[in-house]
C-alpha cells in the first residue's frame, strides 16, 4: 500500500491549522494515519513549522510520496536537499563529511534568511503602527482644533446676542432721557414765564407808587397860587 506524506486539518472553524502525517494514499483526509511528522501554522508570517527531518527523510527515502503542499514544506526545512547530499554519497560523488558540512552550512544560511526576513517583517510593523500612531496624534489634534473653534464661534455668537438684547434698553434709556430733557426745558419755560409775570407785577406797583407821590406836588402848586392871589 503506497503512502503519503499530507496534511490533516486541525483546528477550528474558519481557522485552521495542520498536522503533517504519514498516511494511506486511500485513507479520507481526516482519517486515521501511520505516523506523525510535525505541526503547520499557515497563519503565523512566517509560517509556523515542527517537523521532524529524521522521520520525513525516512518515508521520503522508503519511497512515500508528499503532497504538493508538504513537498514544499519539506524543500524549505532542507530534508530534500538532504536526500539528495545522502543520494550523492551512495553515488560516491561526496564523502558523508562534506555532505553534512553542507547540510550545515545551508541550514545556517537558513536560518539566516528566516531571521532576515523576521527582522524585515518587524521593522515593517514598528513603522505601520508609528505612522497610525501619527496620524491618530494628528487626527485628534485637528478635532481638538476644530472643538476649539466651534467653542469660540459660540461664544461670539452667544456675545452678540447679549450686546443685541443690550440695545433695546439703552435706546430706551436716551429716550427717556431726552423726555426728561424736554420736561426739564418746560419747566425752565414756565419758572421764565413767572418770573417775568413777577417783574411785571412789580413795575406796575412802583408806577403807581411813583404816581401817588407825585400828586400831592400839584396840590402844593395850586395852594401856592391861590395864596399868592390873595
Amino acid at each position: 500500500m503506497p503512502v503519503r506524506l499530507r496534511l490533516q486539518r486541525r483546528g477550528r472553524k474558519k481557522y485552521p491549522t495542520y498536522r503533517i502525517i504519514a498516511s494511506e494514499a486511500k485513507k479520507p483526509r481526516d482519517g486515521r494515519f501511520i505516523d506523525m511528522l510535525g505541526y503547520y501554522n499557515p497563519h503565523t508570517n512566517p509560517a509556523t513549522i515542527q517537523l521532524d527531518n529524521e522521520k520525513a527523510l525516512e518515508w521520503l527515502q522508503n519511497g512515500a510520496q508528499a503532497s504538493p503542499t508538504v513537498n514544499r514544506i519539506l524543500s524549505y526545512k532542507g530534508v530534500k536537499y538532504r536526500k539528495h547530499l545522502l543520494r550523492g554519497v551512495k553515488m560516491g560523488v561526496l564523502s558523508q563529511e562534506e555532505a553534512d558540512d553542507k547540510y550545515v552550512k545551508w541550514l545556517e544560511e537558513k536560518a539566516k534568511d528566516v531571521e532576515e526576513k523576521v527582522q524585515k517583517l518587524k521593522a515593517k510593523a514598528d513603522e505601520q503602527a508609528k505612522a497610525q500612531l501619527e496620524a491618530e496624534v494628528e487626527a485628534n489634534k485637528k478635532k481638538a482644533e476644530a472643538i476649539q473653534a466651534k467653542k469660540s464661534e459660540d461664544e461670539t455668537e452667544g456675545d452678540q446676542n447679549a450686546e443685541e438684547g443690550q440695545s433695546p434698553q439703552s435706546a430706551e434709556g436716551d429716550t427717556t432721557t431726552e423726555s426728561g430733557g424736554g420736561d426739564e426745558a418746560n419747566q425752565d419755560q414756565t419758572e421764565a414765564s413767572e418770573a417775568a409775570g413777577t417783574s411785571e407785577s412789580v413795575a406796575e406797583e412802583n408806577s403807581n407808587t411813583a404816581g401817588a407821590a407825585e400828586a400831592p406836588s400839584s396840590d402844593e402848586s395850586s395852594e401856592e397860587k391861590d395864596e399868592n392871589n390873595t
